[in-house]
């Protein structure tokens, strides 16, 4: 973490404390690394930054500036995921990929990067600006003005070498285009049908790749007077020889074309590069992870009647071409049902069998399919965990497409045979995201029998606009059915818009199991406690309520494949909830699929792994044992932590969450942010509230920000006029936090004009927030709009008739509807709280 790096920094005598936190600031309001920051402002040298970040990483040091970067090893790391973790491949080493990687380094996304390579990886760290470079040159990416300043400081003989050539413009042939993708994506999906259509004249496209035994891996040399001569190409292998690629992470994300390397005089020393090979070595397949029995799947004829009856006209493959699919997506983004109907028979032209995964609580549960194979209610019942190590976590972590052979995990081939696939020949799979968080999984396969490169091509074009699709059915049902559905709020629980199906449960647990599944401190509100577990501990145990000699077994089975084993051991710790939070504590926060990156909503604990859901049901022991865990040294801990106290409504947990919103991390103090709204009823957050509003004047600007930007999540009226001094004041970082909080609190934009600010709240200083949301309903950007009548409508539970998208005579007509409301003394009384 960047803090790390400071108190390295500090500890070694390169830094003294206030440039250290200078440079913290400075990074905090830029963006990107720590060490760019320092290499920015001149600090440091890079020399000493580079040997710091040995340091503090654990790993060797490289300097790619020493070095020619290597485009033969390009295609084993997307550009898009190498962007967005800022690694970059070195050289391949016998079957060891040496990877550079930028600080902090993602040592957990990275280990799903060699696990669908089926290679070591071998980690390397460097400074962030030379990583940038890298990627520019070997995936002819552009390199942003930040970066080539950076770079022309550097190395001031080397002005303008940053500077890479924008791409070569694409192929005459060009696929229909999208309705409106932007520049990145449209590059990539033309250079990508370019790629995939040379094979079509040699379909079928074999997959199998030929077994050679690994060649022993050796740590790069140290420094080599030149570097070796590049060999030349292999040449193209003919029409009918099987194709060799490396296996591709995500095949809508092919390589670029592979950029002349920079001319460097004199090269140092270069990391090894072998010669390039039409068929790269395999890594030895990983051990097999211990898996659940597997339950196979009804035989075929127990369920003829099934699979005839749900090949209605919808399971008919239809013969559109991607223009046409695209079409039918388009007029199906308001109905749940015909979108995923859509998606799934245009994907029966590419595969024999496609089925898609509605992801709910951190698992991904069947949703519905086509083609032969598991159909209707009994898909229903299939729930893959997606922190369990297989290709599905894998996806679900990197958010990148999957194409190409199972790999050779035991879970995945588990998995598979659970909805009914014998291990197929080539297996597809495609995450939907929306708004940060996956909401559904496509997959689909052929069996033993080749896909067409060409119609997978096309399908995967159409999925790219599958996300655009499900945000639109989002905003449509937000507003449409109302901020709540089943006591669930629609506004921190996306995965409801998907809650059919509904959760598995192909062997329940017996009645008395079964009765702790659903227990939380939300399931009951007497007057008198929140739950057995709120309550005070009984003088004499019964039998089901004395805790197991030996939790292991019982921590395996939660941690373990099998949705079902997991659900009886959650209700089986849920016995005994004083031990059973400890046990969990120390083994927090375990196997989880949900990326560390800043948030903006709560998700639910299940889908932060099985430990955190476990503990979410356990009440006030949960919260007294993970009240520790906020302050934890392990800053994945600490971000897990402050997550899953979020759902857990205790005074214990208030005050850690208050610290970590002055986390220097920025993932860290808004997993904080989003915890502290969630908690903002309790009445120790009234006091909090307060303490913040004095941070507003303290004297770190780091600190101030991130005071006014916990104001603003939490909708803190009486921060107003302390927050609008600070939008004209000189660091920009505290100005543009401060413009934030105003517009989180009030929804008004005026930015970082402080006059307007002050006219608007001599204004309006006398008005109710209420009323300030319904003023805003006549916003003229639709984020503002839709933002206040989520708020609205969660006050009175209806929308009154107002859609943030409708035309404007609609919208006027409703907002009057609610000023209305807003004047009426008993019907407004519901909005106080807002």
């Amino acid at each position: 973490m960047p803090s790390l790096l400071a108190q390295t920094l500090i500890a070694q005598g390169l830094l003294p404390q206030d440039k250290a936190e200078e440079a913290l600031r400075h990074q905090a309001a830029q963006g990107g690394a720590l060490d760019t920051a320092l290499l920015e402002r001149r600090m440091l040298a890079e020399p000493q930054v580079l040997h710091a970040l040995g340091e503090a990483s654990g790993l060797r040091p490289v300097n790619l500036a020493d070095f020619e970067p290597n485009a033969d090893v390009a295609s084993f790391i997307p550009p898009k995921i190498a962007d967005r973790l800022c690694v970059v491949p070195l050289s391949l080493d016998g079957t060891t990929l040496h990877v550079a990687c930028g600080y902090p380094v993602p040592r957990k996304e990275l280990e799903e990067v060699g696990f669908l390579l089926g290679k070591p990886l071998e980690l390397w760290v460097a400074t962030e600006v030379r990583v940038r470079e890298w990627i520019s040159v070997i995936y002819r990416l552009p390199l942003t003005p930040r970066y080539g300043t950076v770079l022309a400081m550097l190395d001031p003989e080397r002005m303008g070498a940053a500077a890479i050539p924008p791409p070569a413009p694409p192929p005459a042939v060009q696929p229909p285009p999208p309705p409106a993708p932007d520049a990145e994506e449209s590059t990539l999906t033309l250079e990508m049908v370019e790629r995939l259509a040379r094979d079509v004249a040699a379909e079928p496209v074999p997959i199998e790749r030929t077994a050679e035994p690994p060649a022993p891996v050796a740590p790069p040399p140290q420094r080599v007077q030149a570097p070796p001569a590049r060999p030349a190409p292999p040449s193209p292998a003919p029409a009918s020889a099987p194709a060799r690629e490396p296996l591709r992470l995500n095949m809508a994300e092919p390589a670029r074309p592979q950029a002349q390397p920079q001319a460097r005089p004199p090269p140092q020393a270069a990391p090894p590069r072998p010669a390039p090979q039409a068929a790269p070595p395999r890594a030895a397949p990983p051990a097999p992870v211990a898996a659940a029995p597997v339950r196979p799947p009804p035989p075929p004829e127990s369920r003829p009647a099934e699979n005839e009856s749900a090949r209605a006209p919808g399971d008919e493959v239809p013969e559109w071409t991607l223009a046409q699919a695209r079409a039918a997506l388009k007029e199906a983004t308001r109905d749940r049902d015909r979108l995923i109907d859509t998606a799934l028979r245009f994907g029966r032209r590419s595969f024999d069998y496609v089925a898609a995964f509605a992801v709910m609580r951190g698992a991904a549960v069947g949703w519905d399919s086509r083609g032969d194979g598991l159909r209707g209610d009994a898909l229903t019942q299939v729930s893959i965990p997606l922190d369990a190590s297989s290709v599905f976590r894998t996806v679900a972590v990197t958010r990148g497409s999957y194409a190409g052979p199972m790999p050779p995990d035991s879970l995945t081939r588990h998995y598979l045979e659970l909805f009914g696939r014998q291990p197929p020949r080539t297996l597809f799979l495609y995450p939907v995201e929306v708004r940060g968080r996956l909401v559904a999984v496509l997959y689909g396969d052929c069996g033993q029998k080749p896909i067409s490169q060409r119609r997978l091509s096309d399908y995967i074009l159409f999925c790219q606009d599958l996300p655009a699709a499900f945000q639109e059915l989002l905003l449509f049902r937000k507003q449409r059915q109302g901020p709540q559905r089943g006591g669930m709020n629609f506004d921190v629980d996306i995965d409801v818009e998907f809650d059919e199906p509904a959760a598995p449960a192909p062997s329940a647990p017996a009645p008395s199991l079964a009765a702790g599944l659903g227990w939380s401190p939300f399931a009951t509100r007497s007057a008198g406690a929140l739950g057995r577990a709120a309550s005070l501990a009984p003088l004499v145990m019964s039998q089901e309520e004395r805790p197991p000699p030996d939790f292991g077994p019982l921590i395996k089975r939660l941690t373990g494949p099998d949705a079902n084993q997991r659900a009886s051991a959650m209700a089986e710790l849920a016995r005994s909830p004083e031990a059973s939070a400890r046990v969990l504590a120390t083994h927090f926060p375990g196997p989880s699929a949900w990326s560390r990156l800043p948030v903006v909503e709560l998700p639910e604990a299940d889908e932060l792994g099985p430990i955190a859901g476990a503990l979410s049901r356990l009440g006030r022991p949960a919260a007294q044992a993970l009240a520790p865990l906020l302050d934890s040294p392990d800053a994945d801990t600490r971000y897990f932590a402050l997550l899953t106290a979020g759902g857990l409504p205790y005074v214990e947990l208030v005050d850690g969450i208050l610290r970590g919103l002055f986390d220097p991390e920025p993932d860290l103090s808004s997993a904080a942010r989003v915890a502290a709204a969630a908690l903002k009823h309790l009445p120790r957050m009234d006091a909090a509230r307060r303490e913040l509003r004095q941070e507003l004047g303290h004297r770190d600007p780091l600190r101030r920000s991130l005071a006014a930007r916990a104001l603003g999540t939490l909708h803190d009226r009486e921060a107003i006029e302390s927050l609008i001094p600070l939008t004209g004041g000189s660091d920009p970082l505290c100005a543009q936090a401060a413009a934030d909080a105003l517009r989180e609190v009030t929804r008004v934009s005026h930015g970082l004009d402080t006059r307007a600010w002050m006219a608007w709240w001599a204004d309006n200083r006398t008005r109710r927030r209420a009323d300030w949301l319904v003023a805003a309903l006549r916003h003229p950007e639709l984020e503002v709009r839709l933002s206040s009548i989520e708020e609205l409508s969660r006050g009175l539970n209806d929308t009154l008739g107002y859609y943030a998208d409708a035309p404007e005579p609609e919208r006027e007509a409703a907002v009057r509807r609610w000023e209305a409301v807003a004047a009426d003394p008993v019907r407004s009384r519901r909005l106080a709280l807002l």
